[in-house]
C-alpha cells in the first residue's frame, strides 16, 4: 500500500515537472542566449546580416521605421569599435524580404541586439558573437560591395549558447540572390534530432550510475535487489530531468536563466523524491541510512558529473 503511493507520488510529480516548459512561461532575467558563428573560406568583402521570417510583405510604416534605425546607426558612435562589427547597413536591407519571406532581424526586429567581430585568423576565417537572445530560427546573408547577396540555409537554434560555421569554400559572388549557398555545420537541427543530444545523455547517465551505485556500495548495501532498485530509479528520473530540460529551452522563449531555474527544480525534483523512494524500497539498513544514501548519492552525482561533463566534452567534443 505504501509502495503503492509512492510510485502514484512520483508519477504525479513527474508528470507536472514535464508540463512546465509546455505552460509557456517566460523571463527577462539571468544571461541571455549567445550565437557564436564562424564564416569560413571567404576572399571578399561583405556586410553580415541574420534574416528572420516575417509572415506579412514589409509595410511601409515598417520600411520607414527601418530606414531611421539605420539612419541612427551610421550617426551614433556608441555602435562602433566594441558594441558592433559594422555600422554601414547596406541600405537595400530596408526593404529586403527574400523568397521565403526572411528580413532584417537588426532593422525589423530586434536592433538591440550586441553584433560582434570576435576574431579572424589566416585562413579567412572570422568568428562573430550575437548576445542578447538571437533568433531561433534564421538564415546567414552577406552582401557584397555591389549588394550581391548570398543566403544560408535556414538554421535552427537547438540550445542555449551554441557555436554554428558557416563555410563558403569554392562560393563567389554574382549579380543574382544565391540561396542555400555554403555548408553549415554546428546545432542545427531540433536538440531531439542530432545524436549529440543522445551520446550527452547516455554519458550523463552512465557517469550518474557509476557514482551513486558506488555510493550504494560504500554505504554498506550488498543485495542485488537494492542495486537493481538504485538503477531503475536513476534512469528514470535522469530521462525525466533531461527530456524536461531540453524542452524547457526550446518550446518556450526563455533564456538562460530560466532553463537554470528549471534544472534546479529537476534536482529538487530527483533530490526529494529518490529519498523518498530509498527510504520505501531499500531494506538493508535502517530507514535514516537509506534517506542519507539518497541526499549524498544525489549530491555527489550532481557535483562530480557536472565537472565530468564539463571536462571531457571541452576537452573532446567542444
Amino acid at each position: 500500500m505504501i509502495l503503492k503511493r509512492v510510485i502514484t507520488i512520483f508519477l504525479l510529480y513527474a508528470f507536472i515537472f514535464l508540463l512546465i516548459p509546455f505552460m509557456g512561461a517566460e523571463t527577462n532575467s539571468g544571461p541571455p542566449s549567445n550565437l557564436r558563428l564562424t564564416i569560413q573560406n571567404v576572399d571578399f568583402d561583405y556586410y553580415l546580416e541574420v534574416l528572420v521570417y516575417q509572415k506579412t510583405p514589409l509595410s511601409v510604416e515598417q520600411i520607414e521605421e527601418a530606414e531611421n534605425i539605420r539612419d541612427s546607426y551610421n550617426e551614433d558612435d556608441y555602435w562602433s569599435g566594441d558594441y558592433r562589427y559594422s555600422n554601414d547597413i547596406p541600405e537595400m536591407l530596408t526593404t529586403f524580404r527574400d523568397k521565403d519571406g526572411y528580413v532584417s532581424y537588426t532593422l525589423f526586429f530586434s536592433h538591440w541586439d550586441l553584433f560582434v567581430e570576435s576574431g579572424k585568423d589566416n585562413q579567412n576565417n572570422i568568428q562573430y558573437t550575437i548576445w542578447v537572445d538571437p533568433p531561433r530560427q534564421f538564415k546567414l546573408m552577406l552582401i557584397g560591395e555591389n549588394d550581391q547577396i548570398i543566403i544560408s540555409e535556414v538554421i535552427q537554434m537547438g540550445e542555449y549558447d551554441y557555436r554554428v560555421t558557416w563555410d563558403l569554400e569554392g562560393v563567389s559572388l554574382n549579380n543574382t540572390i544565391q540561396y542555400n549557398i555554403g555548408t553549415v555545420t554546428g546545432l542545427t537541427k531540433h536538440p531531439f534530432l542530432r545524436i549529440s543530444t543522445y551520446i550527452d545523455f547516455f554519458f550523463r547517465m552512465f557517469v550518474t550510475l557509476a557514482i551513486e551505485l558506488g555510493i550504494l556500495y560504500l554505504f554498506g548495501f550488498r543485495k542485488n535487489q537494492s542495486y537493481l532498485i538504485a538503477l531503475v530509479v536513476n534512469v528514470i528520473s535522469q530521462s525525466i530531468l533531461t527530456v524536461g530540460t531540453l524542452f524547457s529551452f526550446y518550446l518556450s522563449k526563455n533564456n538562460m536563466f530560466a532553463v537554470v531555474l528549471y534544472y534546479i527544480a529537476g534536482e529538487v525534483f530527483i533530490f526529494s523524491s529518490e529519498m523518498i523512494i530509498y527510504g520505501v524500497l531499500l531494506k538493508e539498513k535502517p530507514i535514516y541510512i537509506r534517506v542519507i544514501y539518497g541526499f549524498v548519492a544525489n549530491l555527489a552525482s550532481m557535483i562530480i558529473g557536472l565537472i565530468a561533463t564539463l571536462l571531457i566534452f571541452d576537452n573532446f567534443i567542444g
